[in-house]
C-alpha cells in the first residue's frame, strides 16, 4: 500500500522522488537506531523528572540543574530533528498522510513547541507548561505498535467503562450507607 503523503509535494518544494525527502523518510520512519535514541532520550527525561523534588525550586547552578538543562537542550534538538524529518517526509498539514493529520503527531508537535518555547529568553514563565513533558511518554507508546494498539483499545472501551464505573460507585455508596448503620 502506497503512503498517501508520497503523492504530493512536501512543504511546497520537495517532490515525492526528491533524494532529500527519501533520506528524511528513511531517518524518520525506517531507522531503528534513531527511533531507539528518541525512546532513550524520553526515558532519561522521565528519570530526570522523577529525580527532581517538585516541592523545591531547581537551582540552575547545581550539578543536577546544569545536567538537566544540558539534557533538555540535547533532547529538544533531537526531537526537532525528528520533527523536521517527518515533515519533509510526509508534508506538514495540507494533504492526506501529512504530519498533522495524525493525532499522535499533533501531540508531539505541541510538546515540541512548548519545549522550544522554554528556551526563548523573552518567553513568559512556562513552568506550568512543563507538565507537557509527561506527554513525551506518548512517543514511547508510538514506538511500540503493541502498546499503541493497547492504548487505542482502552480509549475505544472508555465510554463503556464509564457506565461500569458509575454502577460501581453507586453500589459502593449503597454498601457504605449500609455499613455505616
Amino acid at each position: 500500500e502506497e503512503d498517501p503523503s508520497l503523492r504530493h509535494r512536501s512543504l511546497f518544494c520537495f517532490e515525492p522522488d526528491s533524494p532529500h525527502r527519501a533520506d528524511m523518510r528513511a531517518l524518520a520512519q525506517q531507522n531503528e537506531h534513531f527511533k531507539g535514541l528518541i525512546v532513550v532520550l524520553i526515558l532519561v527525561g522521565v528519570a530526570f523528572m522523577m529525580a527532581k523534588d517538585p516541592t523545591k525550586q531547581l537551582d540552575p547552578g547545581s550539578a543536577f540543574g546544569i545536567s538537566r538543562t544540558a539534557f533538555d537542550v540535547v533532547s529538544i534538538f533531537f526531537f526537532a530533528v525528528e520533527f523536521y524529518a517527518k515533515v519533509v517526509a510526509q508534508g506538514f498539514a495540507l494533504h492526506p498522510g501529512s504530519f498533522l493529520r495524525d493525532p499522535w503527531n499533533i501531540l508531539d508537535f505541541i510538546v515540541l513547541v512548548f519545549g522550544l518555547a522554554n528556551f526563548l529568553p523573552f518567553a513568559p514563565d512556562l513552568s506550568a507548561a512543563k507538565i507537557l513533558r509527561v506527554f513525551r511518554l506518548v512517543k514511547v507508546i508510538r514506538a511500540h505498535p503493541g502498546l499503541r494498539a493497547l492504548i487505542d483499545a482502552i480509549a475505544a472501551a472508555g465510554p463503556g467503562l464509564v457506565n461500569v464505573g458509575i454502577l460501581t460507585m453507586f453500589a459502593m455508596s449503597i454498601f457504605g450507607m449500609i455499613g455505616k448503620r
